[in-house]
């Protein structure tokens, strides 16, 4: 495998992830249309799709791997309830970093020059942070450094609904990685050898929802899922819609696509 490869299959690990979650956050709900609004007459729970994801031009079975090795599929989940709200989240399997480095041996028999330190090097975080990360959220850089991670996660749960479970965050050796990574602004090639061996980990959104009725320029009529309300003007318009269809098999599914992104997301309904 070259080396494109290799970070393609890292970046995947954290692209499913994040993206699956940011896809909602993405959008957003006109609250003054109060008619407009209706929501699932029952809660019904969507998991991902592999075989219709594809993030950044990563192949399914990349995907595939990444999911099975990783995420307890489960509890990786949207749902949807009939009182208008949602719940996303997203688990690392249990046991995952219990036996990091034998999962990571047998990832290498099929891809030779996987490098663990190489994927982690890659995440570029102080222009992350400079960019995006303290612009929408100030103080959190300064949390992170000082390795309170509790408040610097805690100003994006407030902001967007998002939150990170399953870390002992008062645990000494994990409050000196975090001053390390803030310090530093780079991810320890050692990272997920450090990470308690029973941590499962919970990256979730918790949000509101609508469902409408949409027509399209070429009269065609389509169902969208708008997830949050971002704006307060009559005049919200959302960034992104889920398109809510039926397969062959009469289960319902979701697709979010996010051209700039090069990512589409499919999620099909659970019995």
């Amino acid at each position: 495998m070259k080396n494109t490869a290799v970070k393609r299959l890292g970046v995947s690990i954290l692209l499913i992830a994040v993206v699956a979650c940011c896809a909602f956050a993405l959008c957003a709900c006109d609250k003054n249309n109060e008619e407009a609004q209706t929501y699932f007459e029952n809660d019904v729970r969507f998991g991902l799709n592999v075989s219709n994801t594809q993030v950044m031009n990563i192949g399914n079975p990349f995907i595939m791997m990444v999911r099975n090795a990783f995420f307890d599929n489960a509890n990786t989940y949207a749902e949807f309830k009939a009182d208008g709200t949602m719940h996303c989240q997203i688990q690392t399997q249990a046991g995952l970093f219990a036996d990091i480095n034998s999962l990571l041996d047998s990832i290498r028999t099929i891809a030779p020059d996987f490098d663990v330190a190489q994927i982690l090097a890659s995440v570029e975080l102080a222009g992350m942070f400079n960019d995006y990360v303290e612009p929408m959220f100030p103080g959190f850089t300064e949390y992170f450094k000082a390795g309170d991670v509790r408040s610097a996660l805690g100003l994006i749960k407030r902001s967007l609904g998002f939150d990170i479970t399953g870390l002992d965050t008062e645990d000494p050796e994990i409050k000196a990685l975090f001053k390390e990574i803030g310090r530093t602004l780079t991810l320890p090639a050692d990272l997920l050898e450090r990470i308690p061996a029973d941590t499962v980990l919970t990256l979730s959104f918790d949000s509101t929802y609508c469902v409408k009725e949409l027509t399209g320029q070429d009269g065609a009529k389509h169902t969208g899922i708008y997830v949050s309300s971002i704006g307060k003007n009559a005049n919200t318009q959302p960034y992104c819609v889920f398109t809510l269809t039926q397969n062959e098999n009469g289960a319902r599914e979701l697709f979010f696509r996010a051209e700039f992104m090069m990512t589409q997301i499919g999620l099909t309904e659970r019995a």
